[in-house]
């Protein structure tokens, strides 16, 4: 029982030194963020955090691998194969993880650390891809096919940097329904490119 207490508490520190860190990030660039702003903006002592991190730096990785982590989980159940003609069950699945929690979102994609890990977060839907084995290996090699996953992806990840900032006045949910008619109409230009 006790240890159900401490991993519990645990979780609660991390959790609110997380959530610190991103409201901070909100309001000042990444490197003048301290390990004082957080545990003050947290409400927590300097030993809590470092029971946790090493350093600031050390939060925002760990922010970037859970949120890459928990891409690569949603990745893994989709077969890319026909990712073209049906993206819908795939972007529904992403808004589900963002519903989670929203507002850390929110402020996470509106702050001025963003665009590094936006960036990273592209790359990793292209480099996923790119490695699919289901997508024969001469395909996965051309130019054309590398090209296409950069654009789908670029697209994708702007369209939800949109909406978070406030600049798309619709639902997330729509999200998902505008994503899947533009990635359905250019569906022939993928099988093309498969067929060559």
């Amino acid at each position: 029982m006790r240890q159900k207490a401490e991993y519990r508490s645990a979780k609660r520190s991390r959790q609110l030194i997380r959530n610190a860190f991103v409201a901070l990030m909100a309001e000042k660039p990444l490197a003048k963020i301290t390990v004082t702003d957080i545990v003050k903006r947290a409400d927590i002592n300097r030993g809590t955090f470092y029971a946790h991190y090493a350093d600031t730096q050390a939060v925002i990785e760990t922010i970037e691998h859970e949120i890459i982590t928990e891409l690569m989980s949603i990745l893994n159940d989709f077969d890319f194969r026909t990712f073209f003609d049906n993206p819908a069950p795939l972007f529904d699945q992403i808004n589900q993880y963002l519903d989670q929690d929203l507002n850390f979102y929110r402020t996470l994609i509106n702050s001025s650390g963003a665009t590094d890990f936006l960036a990273q977060l592209k790359q990793t839907f292209v480099d996923y891809l790119l490695a699919d084995t289901g997508t024969p290996q001469q395909l996965r090699q051309s130019r054309e096919y590398e090209v296409l996953l950069h654009f789908f992806a670029g697209g994708i990840v702007n369209l939800y940097q949109l909406w978070f900032r406030g600049a798309l006045d619709f639902p997330l949910s729509d999200v998902t329904a505008e994503l899947t008619k533009l990635v359905q109409t250019s569906a022939p230009l993928f099988h093309h490119t498969q067929s060559e």
